[in-house]
Protein backbone atom coordinates (compact mmCIF):
# COMPACT_ATOMS: atom_id res chain seq x y z
CA UNK A 1 0.00 0.00 0.00
CA UNK A 2 3.16 2.38 0.60
CA UNK A 3 4.02 2.24 -3.10
CA UNK A 4 0.63 2.80 -4.39
CA UNK A 5 0.49 6.38 -2.30
CA UNK A 6 4.12 7.32 -2.62
CA UNK A 7 2.64 7.11 -6.49
CA UNK A 8 -0.86 8.63 -5.57
CA UNK A 9 1.12 11.25 -3.45
CA UNK A 10 3.91 12.07 -6.87
CA UNK A 11 1.21 11.91 -9.31
CA UNK A 12 -1.32 14.41 -7.59
CA UNK A 13 2.11 16.65 -6.96
CA UNK A 14 2.79 16.62 -10.57
CA UNK A 15 -0.33 17.45 -11.15
CA UNK A 16 -0.73 20.45 -9.20
CA UNK A 17 2.68 21.51 -10.81
CA UNK A 18 1.81 21.60 -14.17
CA UNK A 19 -1.61 23.90 -13.22
CA UNK A 20 0.54 26.59 -10.96
CA UNK A 21 3.18 26.12 -14.49
CA UNK A 22 -0.47 26.91 -16.05
CA UNK A 23 -1.65 29.55 -14.04
CA UNK A 24 1.52 31.68 -15.33
CA UNK A 25 0.94 30.65 -19.03
CA UNK A 26 -2.33 30.79 -19.52
CA UNK A 27 -4.53 32.67 -16.47
CA UNK A 28 -7.75 32.46 -18.68
CA UNK A 29 -8.03 28.71 -18.54
CA UNK A 30 -7.90 29.31 -14.99
CA UNK A 31 -10.38 31.42 -14.61
CA UNK A 32 -12.57 29.74 -17.10
CA UNK A 33 -12.14 26.14 -14.87
CA UNK A 34 -12.10 27.56 -11.55
CA UNK A 35 -13.47 30.96 -11.08
CA UNK A 36 -16.01 30.69 -13.73
CA UNK A 37 -18.71 32.35 -11.87
CA UNK A 38 -16.39 35.07 -11.34
CA UNK A 39 -14.40 35.18 -14.63
CA UNK A 40 -13.32 38.69 -13.80
CA UNK A 41 -11.24 37.27 -11.35
CA UNK A 42 -7.90 39.34 -11.41
CA UNK A 43 -4.88 37.69 -13.35
CA UNK A 44 -3.09 38.51 -9.79
CA UNK A 45 -5.64 36.06 -8.12
CA UNK A 46 -4.16 33.38 -10.89
CA UNK A 47 -0.86 33.92 -10.45
CA UNK A 48 -1.49 33.76 -6.82
CA UNK A 49 -3.44 30.59 -7.30
CA UNK A 50 -0.26 29.25 -9.49
CA UNK A 51 1.94 30.01 -6.51
CA UNK A 52 0.19 28.12 -3.74
CA UNK A 53 0.33 25.01 -6.21
CA UNK A 54 3.67 24.90 -7.17
CA UNK A 55 4.43 25.48 -3.37
CA UNK A 56 2.08 22.11 -2.92
CA UNK A 57 3.32 20.56 -5.36
CA UNK A 58 6.74 20.70 -4.03
CA UNK A 59 5.53 19.46 -0.52
CA UNK A 60 3.89 16.25 -1.85
CA UNK A 61 6.52 15.58 -4.49
CA UNK A 62 8.70 15.78 -1.32
CA UNK A 63 6.15 13.74 1.01
CA UNK A 64 5.99 11.05 -2.08
CA UNK A 65 9.84 11.01 -2.44
CA UNK A 66 10.39 10.89 1.29
CA UNK A 67 7.15 8.87 2.50
CA UNK A 68 8.92 7.88 6.21
CA UNK A 69 9.52 11.91 7.27
CA UNK A 70 6.55 12.38 9.42
CA UNK A 71 7.09 15.62 9.97
CA UNK A 72 6.73 15.80 5.76
CA UNK A 73 3.33 13.53 5.73
CA UNK A 74 2.36 16.06 8.51
CA UNK A 75 2.67 19.19 6.16
CA UNK A 76 1.68 16.98 3.34
CA UNK A 77 -1.93 16.38 4.98
CA UNK A 78 -2.38 19.73 5.90
CA UNK A 79 -1.86 20.73 2.72
CA UNK A 80 -4.93 18.98 1.60
CA UNK A 81 -6.83 19.85 4.11
CA UNK A 82 -6.07 23.89 3.53
CA UNK A 83 -6.99 22.83 -0.39
CA UNK A 84 -10.23 21.43 0.95
CA UNK A 85 -11.15 24.27 3.26
CA UNK A 86 -10.41 26.57 0.66
CA UNK A 87 -12.40 24.82 -2.17
CA UNK A 88 -15.31 23.86 0.04
CA UNK A 89 -15.82 27.83 1.63
CA UNK A 90 -15.55 29.60 -1.86
CA UNK A 91 -18.10 27.02 -3.72
CA UNK A 92 -20.28 26.76 -0.44
CA UNK A 93 -20.10 30.35 1.64
CA UNK A 94 -18.17 32.94 -0.72
CA UNK A 95 -19.73 31.35 -4.13
CA UNK A 96 -17.34 32.82 -5.70
CA UNK A 97 -16.48 29.00 -7.35
CA UNK A 98 -19.14 26.65 -8.96
CA UNK A 99 -19.33 22.70 -9.35
CA UNK A 100 -17.43 22.24 -11.68
CA UNK A 101 -14.85 19.26 -13.11
CA UNK A 102 -12.21 22.08 -12.09
CA UNK A 103 -13.41 22.22 -8.64
CA UNK A 104 -14.66 19.03 -8.01
CA UNK A 105 -11.79 16.81 -8.64
CA UNK A 106 -9.33 18.67 -6.04
CA UNK A 107 -12.29 18.60 -3.21
CA UNK A 108 -12.46 15.09 -3.86
CA UNK A 109 -8.59 14.53 -4.13
CA UNK A 110 -8.01 16.61 -1.21
CA UNK A 111 -10.40 15.06 0.97
CA UNK A 112 -9.56 11.23 0.45
CA UNK A 113 -6.05 11.64 -0.09
CA UNK A 114 -4.83 12.45 3.54
CA UNK A 115 -7.64 10.06 5.21
CA UNK A 116 -5.63 7.31 2.85
CA UNK A 117 -2.32 8.65 4.37
CA UNK A 118 -4.01 8.78 8.30
CA UNK A 119 -4.82 4.85 7.41
CA UNK A 120 -2.16 4.21 5.88
CA UNK A 121 0.05 5.68 9.10
CA UNK A 122 -2.44 3.43 11.82
CA UNK A 123 -1.60 0.26 10.17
Amino acid sequence: MELALRGWIGLVGGIALINGLNCFRNPEVIQENVYSKHPEASDMAVRLFGVWNIMSAIVRIGCAWDFNNIALQSITELSFLIAFLYFSLETTVYKTISFTPGVIAPIIISSITPLAMIAYSLS
